[in-house]
């Protein structure tokens, strides 16, 4: 018999769903409201403290390439990711606008950049996060600060 203790669990913030700005992609949505400057994700939600070097990454199947470039930290070290890239948390799920709705801040929370409604696609500027260049792809975002093709 299992009994329920927890009369305050926590809601949930936000759901997968099919992608209103990448057909055939899917995004994450608000449940929730959230407060320009909140965080919205915080950083203890991402594990990327497996670092892969350069020279190593080149060794790796290119299935597993295409999803560490896709959602992974790059600098010149080499790609900072999960020790299981299976293992992706929510906030890898983040769609890219040129004109985002989230920010990583100092700490490495996604932080509201402006108030956020409920129902809302969330999104970051995925070009502003990383220090190196190994990839680009065309921009669909479709805002009016659409720089048409992003370089991670």
């Amino acid at each position: 018999m299992i009994i329920n203790l927890m009369i305050n669990y926590i809601k949930a913030k936000y759901e997968l769903r099919a992608s209103r700005m990448v057909l055939g992609q899917v995004g994450l949505f608000t449940l929730r409201s959230f407060s320009s400057g909140e965080t919205v994700i915080p950083n203890s939600n991402w594990d990327e403290g497996y670092l892969i070097p350069w020279d190593e990454f080149k060794l790796i199947d290119e299935s597993t390439k295409r999803q560490l470039i896709y959602f992974c930290y790059k600098t010149e070290e080499g790609v900072h990711a999960p020790q299981d890239i299976n293992k992706l948390n929510i906030g890898y799920f983040v769609n890219h606008s040129c004109d985002p709705s989230l920010i990583a801040v100092e700490k490495g929370d996604y932080c509201a950049v402006r108030d956020i409604g409920i129902d809302e696609e969330l999104t970051i500027d995925v070009e502003a996060l990383m220090e190196k260049t190994i990839f680009s792809f065309e921009c669909h975002c479709g805002s009016l600060k659409c720089r048409k093709t992003v370089r991670i």
